[in-house]
């Protein structure tokens, strides 16, 4: 029997423009990005996103009470 491994709820990354690109093209398919910063380092621009799993954005939207304007009647 395998043992399943629950990825990580939230993913932090750094790193200059280019690093982050590679780093978000690997990661967008399970995660979203919430949040994201650029900052001027020295001669080069870098910047922080902070990155929520799917499953945690789903949990969130099942847990959402139904919004009764939304059934027909």
């Amino acid at each position: 029997m395998e043992v399943e491994i629950k990825p990580r709820r939230l993913r932090i990354v750094s790193g200059t423009v280019a690093e982050l690109e590679d780093q978000l093209n690997r990661l967008l398919n399970d995660y979203n990005a919430i949040v994201w910063a650029f900052a001027p380092v020295g001669d080069a621009m870098h910047g922080t996103v902070v990155l929520l799993h799917n499953s945690v954005l789903m949990q969130q939207a099942l847990a959402q009470p139904a919004n009764p304007r939304n059934f027909r009647q």
